[in-house]
């Protein structure tokens, strides 16, 4: 299990914990996004273009769509953007399970 924040734009000082389920279905990334008090998000369109992992989701509370770019950091761990159409965004990070 992947883990990371969720740090909103008006907000950088807060980060909100997730957790990220990671796994290939029928040769398709797959990935299940964990919040607080167990809520699951379901991800959609997973890729990885080049060094950016790419996919969406709907926002739990209100259920905006976001569109997220993640690009690769300090390996393998992911930091970008998720946005939604109006340009409001949160600043998200994903970090590979420790062994």
């Amino acid at each position: 299990m992947w883990s990371g924040g969720l740090t909103p734009m008006n907000h950088l000082d807060q980060v909100t914990p997730l957790s990220f389920d990671i796994t290939y279905q029928d040769d398709e990334l797959a990935m299940v996004l964990g919040g607080p008090e167990g809520i699951q998000v379901p991800i959609r369109n997973a890729r990885v273009d080049g060094d950016t992992l790419r996919f969406a989701f709907n926002e739990p509370e209100v259920g905006v769509e976001l569109n997220c770019a993640l690009a690769k950091g300090i390996e393998p761990a992911f930091e970008g953007r998720c946005a939604d159409e109006t340009g409001k965004w949160a600043l998200v990070t994903m970090n590979p399970p420790s062994d």
